[in-house]
């Protein structure tokens, strides 16, 4: 019955932690997370690939032994099981490919749903093979195609099936990530959540379908995504997943070398960074915190400005965006950006415009238990979830 509620494990998989979400999702209401709980990646130093990959596993298997706990205990709003598991993969879990596919013809010629079918499994066959060719990517699955948008005669249509154009451009979205990496954890979900459908996507294409849904009238932006290891960089210009590039800087390092200046504990130095943006740090901490900022603000908005070099190679970059990260650091985050200047890239307008996706921004759309941990990527995870289970 569409009225009764379905309940959604959502699984945020990042560069810094692994977080989980259980998201009640009833017909016509907004999503409503009733459990969340999350285990930190982070490490003294910058972890390999082979130590990241590792925690990350022993996390998720933790958070599914903390959760079925949970539900065993039958605390109220909690089901009796969990049916549907939905894991979210940000950077450098995944990679992904946004292509544009132009079809020009001298005469009028109409789109077949079946025609569409075809194009996506051609650039899907040849996305996987170049993954298998890439010594870096390894053996790899696809895990998400979509089709951002179809254009008839330049014109972005809903619905092309049957309708008839000269010039047809079509915009997906692919991504894949590690067989082996999907392989552990199917298994750590299928040994914790017997008979669940374990299903993957990624945060990028996650969240700029979010974003173009709350925000409609946005359709020239950045995404940024700041996790642990990682910072994520996503382009959206006239409402298309453009690209998406990252860099190996994220808030894990600024606590780094928070935790070396003040020789504090990483929960510590980073509660000591929120009362740094919020000024009300004293005069000692203040002080040493201004020496670890100045260094850290020129790394990291160089790195970013690298990435965004790249992006406006062909054309000026929109100067809104739309953030996203753990809500104690989003203050110093919104002002290191908006303060970021570079004459090496052309923007819309002179200064960055952020746009913090945290939980007074999502409080229509997404509703948290009063126990439950208000986290952003989760939030804006069960919007998607919430939309996708109400299109099936």
């Amino acid at each position: 019955m569409k009225n009764h509620p379905s309940y959604f494990a959502i699984f945020d998989i990042g560069s810094g932690s692994v977080s989980v979400g259980l998201t009640e999702i009833v017909f016509g209401k907004t999503p409503k997370i009733i459990y969340t709980a999350r285990e930190s990646l982070f490490s003294g130093e910058p972890p390999t690939a082979r130590k990241l990959a590792a925690d990350m596993l022993k996390a998720l298997n933790t958070l599914c032994e903390t959760l079925l706990k949970q539900l065993h205990e039958k605390t109220a709003e909690m089901p009796s099981r969990i049916e549907n598991v939905y894991c979210v993969f940000s950077s450098p879990w995944y990679v992904s490919q946004t292509k544009i596919l132009k079809i020009e013809k001298k005469d009028p010629v109409s789109l077949s749903k079946s025609q569409l079918d075809h194009f996506l499994e051609d650039e899907h066959a040849k996305f996987e093979k170049s993954a298998k060719e890439n010594p870096v990517t390894g053996t790899s699955k696809v895990i998400e195609r979509r089709i951002i948008q179809t254009s008839l005669n330049g014109y972005p249509t809903r619905n092309p099936y049957g309708k008839k154009a000269r010039h047809i451009d079509i915009s997906m979205f692919m991504s894949l990530a590690s067989a082996e990496i999907l392989s552990s954890i199917r298994d750590i979900v299928e040994k914790n959540f017997h008979g669940a459908t374990v299903s993957f996507g990624t945060f990028p294409l996650i969240s700029f379908t979010a974003v173009s849904d709350i925000f409609a009238s946005d359709n020239n932006y950045l995404l940024i995504d700041l996790s642990g290891e990682v910072t994520e960089v996503t382009l959206v210009k006239n409402d298309i997943l453009m690209e998406t590039a990252s860099f190996p800087l994220g808030k894990n390092e600024l606590i780094r070398k928070v935790v070396k200046a003040v020789g504090a504990e990483p929960e510590i130095a980073e509660s000591y960074l929120k009362l740094y943006a919020q000024n009300k740090s004293d005069e000692k901490l203040t002080t040493k915190l201004d020496i670890v900022m100045v260094d850290f603000k020129r790394d990291w908005q160089r790195q970013l400005f690298t990435c965004l070099k790249h992006f406006s190679e062909h054309a000026a970059l929109p100067n809104r965006v739309f953030m996203t990260i753990d809500e104690s650091l989003s203050e110093l985050f919104s002002d290191i950006i908006t303060h970021a200047v570079s004459s090496d890239v052309t923007f819309s307008a002179p200064q960055f415009s952020v746009v913090a996706m945290d939980s007074e921004k999502l409080a229509h759309f997404c509703e948290f238990k009063d126990s439950a941990y208000h986290n952003p990527f989760l939030a804006i995870e069960s919007v998607f979830v919430h939309k996708l289970a109400h299109l099936n």
